[in-house]
């Protein structure tokens, strides 16, 4: 029996080169070059929890970025299968970030006791190491 819906998968974009552009701030190629939108992604380890003095507004993450992408359907995702490209591992405490290049809104998820739950870190007090980023796509099968 087929599946029908949409997949997401997380690729690293390993050893994909990025094109050189000269002039990318010039009207003309700005132009013929409309920005397009992309979902990015990061993979980070939690190292540890500090003492901070800094204060300040946190941006919180989003239920959902657009029409194609939402919070509950990238979590059923993820606790389904591994959405990675390469052999991904998930340890206890890892943050996956997901947002989408020409916004503010983001989703957060972190990894614990076996699956991954929607909850994000204090930014002002919490030490994370990055260990990976790349491109969300969409498959539709």
């Amino acid at each position: 029996m087929c599946k029908s819906g949409k997949q997401i998968i997380l690729c690293s974009c390993k050893g994909e080169e990025q094109p050189v552009v000269p002039h990318k701030k010039s009207k003309r190629w700005q132009k013929k070059n409309p920005p397009s939108f992309a979902y990015i992604w990061t993979l980070s380890q939690f190292v540890e929890y500090f003492d901070s003095m800094m204060e300040g507004l946190m941006c919180m993450p989003d239920n959902c970025l657009d029409e194609n992408l939402n919070s509950d359907f990238v979590l059923q995702e993820l606790n389904s299968h591994n959405c990675f490209d390469f052999d991904c591992v998930p340890k206890e405490g890892d943050n996956l970030k997901i947002r989408r290049n020409d916004a503010g809104k983001y989703f957060s998820y972190i990894f614990r006791a076996g699956k991954w739950e929607a909850n994000s870190y204090d930014v002002f007090c919490t030490k994370t190491e990055l260990i990976d980023s790349g491109k969300l796509t969409i498959h539709y099968p």
